[in-house]
């Protein structure tokens, strides 16, 4: 009886030493797929910041030529202006 008893507690503690080991592998696991889901995400919004920053520096170069363009056309309008005045000036003077 005793005999039989050291039997089954020995297979009741194999069977614990199984069941731990296969949680420790599961776990092992559940954690190697959450980093690499997690890396994965982050990768993702890595590289779509990069993508954003690039796009950035390319409406920060188009926002300048405007602004350069823009200054142009104004210092053009200006001339044009200040040509019409003294042509107009010129026309009253005849």
């Amino acid at each position: 009886m005793i005999k039989e008893h050291n039997i089954k507690q020995n297979i009741s503690k194999e069977m614990q030493e199984k069941r731990k080991n296969e949680a420790v592998v599961a776990a092992h696991q559940l954690t190697e797929a959450t980093v690499e889901h997690l890396n994965a995400r982050i990768s993702y919004a890595y590289n779509n910041q990069k993508r954003i920053d690039v796009e950035c520096k390319k409406l920060e170069s188009k926002s300048a030529n405007l602004i350069k363009n823009a200054e142009q056309w104004v210092d053009l309008v200006e001339q044009m202006n200040q040509t019409l005045k003294v042509f107009i000036i010129f026309l009253m003077n005849k």
